[in-house]
């Protein structure tokens, strides 16, 4: 399986040094499981911060993937009957409790489920292998 990914370069002060730093925030898909990290390197004294871990971005990770490259919107090709599966696939892919699943499900009915592009292309995999087909929209165009 091919590893799906998105950056966002931003510039932050060092912790160390209080100097301005630059760095990269990214989100991606490996090994079928949706993965976050970040790294910044201070150019004045050499300190390097890197973090990560698997699951959901923190919302400063996402808010900046968001800012750089556009919100994307997840739909249903078509309507579907297939209530429990969706749910499943919220819950699997992404946690969270049963009403939010139930929220993430009525946003895709509506064709209101955004993030970022690699969330939906992540969803979009975890879909397509329940039999559900659903169709990503906005941002910038990325490969099926």
């Amino acid at each position: 399986m091919a590893v799906i990914t998105q950056a966002a370069s931003f510039t932050s002060p060092c912790g160390y040094c209080g100097q301005e730093g630059t760095g990269w925030n990214v989100q991606l898909v490996r090994d079928d499981k949706l993965f976050w990290e970040t790294e910044m390197e201070c150019h004045s004294c050499g300190l390097v911060v890197h973090d990560g871990d698997p699951g959901a971005a923190p919302e400063r990770i996402r808010e900046s993937l968001l800012l750089q490259h556009g919100s994307f919107r997840l739909r249903l090709a078509e309507p579907s009957g297939s209530g429990a599966k969706i749910l499943k696939v919220f819950r699997d892919a992404l946690g969270g409790s049963m009403a939010e699943a139930k929220e993430h499900s009525r946003k895709l009915a509506d064709g209101e489920f955004e993030g970022t592009s690699v969330e939906l292309r992540f969803l979009r995999d975890r879909f397509r292998k329940e039999g559900i087909d659903v169709l990503i929209e906005g941002g910038i165009a990325q490969p099926e």
